[in-house]
């Protein structure tokens, strides 16, 4: 047995498809195959399923990394073969393309513009004089 990777890595969104290929198995042969190292919610597929076995001895599952939007980091996921047909794995690297939020801006506090006052002539008893 066999199991590869069409590439080691991806970014959030993109896809990768994971190849099984066997020898002397029966076509239609279902050999089980689970996931490790990330979250359920970090690929649009179920986490374990099975690849059927085709006329070539081959098959093969496609795996999409969810855009999540949540800073993770780098994640690696392991597809791994169970049971009695082997315990090859393959891993792949998702990379995290989500943005982080940007910082809010500190807003500044408006400067009270001091307003013009009317001067009055000294010894007036707090009346303007009319010009």
């Amino acid at each position: 047995y066999s199991i590869v990777a069409n590439k080691s890595s991806m970014d959030e969104g993109e896809t990768v498809v994971v190849t099984v290929t066997t020898t002397g198995l029966a076509q239609g042969t279902l050999v089980p195959f689970s996931i490790f190292g990330i979250s359920s919610s970090d690929i649009s597929q179920a986490s374990s399923g099975n690849f059927t076995i085709g006329a070539t001895g081959q098959a093969a599952q496609f795996f999409t990394a969810v855009e999540d939007g949540l800073e993770e980091g780098q994640e690696t996921m392991r597809v791994q073969i169970n049971g009695q047909f082997s315990t090859d794995y393959v891993d792949i690297v998702i990379n995290d393309t989500s943005v982080p939020a940007p910082s809010p801006t500190p807003s500044t506090s408006p400067v009270p513009t001091p307003t013009p006052s009317t001067s009055l002539p000294s010894g007036s008893g707090g009346s303007p004089t009319p010009s």
